[in-house]
Parts: C-alpha cells; structure tokens; sequence
C-alpha cells in the first residue's frame, strides 16, 4: 500500500509540475501580448502625432499666406502703385 501511495504521489507532483510549467508559459505569452499591445498603441499615437504635425503645418503655412495677401490687398498708399 505504500508503494500505491508513493505512486499517487508522483503522479500528483507530476501534474502540479506539468501545470506550473503551463501557467509559466502563459505567464510569458500574456506578456508578450501586453507589450505587443503597448506597441500598437504607441504605434497609432505616432501616427496621430505625424497627422497632427501635418495639420499644423498646413494651417501656418496658410495663415502665412493670408497674411501676405492681406497686406498686399490693404489700400494703402505706398507710392508703388
């Protein structure tokens, strides 16, 4: 009867090694995804960052050009006329 026990015992030990093994491994995989996620997401904020900038520059650029136009459309007597 011992021996049946010790048996049980290894097999008991068996699986609790066997399901650490398991939730290790799906300790490691839940990481990677946490960081594949973190990526994306940093990813998509540089993208919005990238368009933002454009936006940005596309508004000054036509600031600047109503500005020269309407200094030039002032009715201003300069004597260049």
């Amino acid at each position: 009867e011992l021996i049946r026990l010790q048996d049980m015992l290894e097999v008991a030990l068996r699986n609790a090694v066997q399901t650490k093994s398991k939730v290790d491994r799906l300790d490691r995989t839940i990481d990677d995804t946490e960081e594949l996620i973190r990526l994306q997401l940093d990813l998509v904020r540089n993208e919005m960052l990238k368009l933002e900038m454009l936006l940005t520059i596309g508004t000054f650029c036509t600031g600047i050009g109503a500005c020269v136009v309407g200094i030039f459309g002032m009715n201003l007597t300069s004597h260049a006329e």
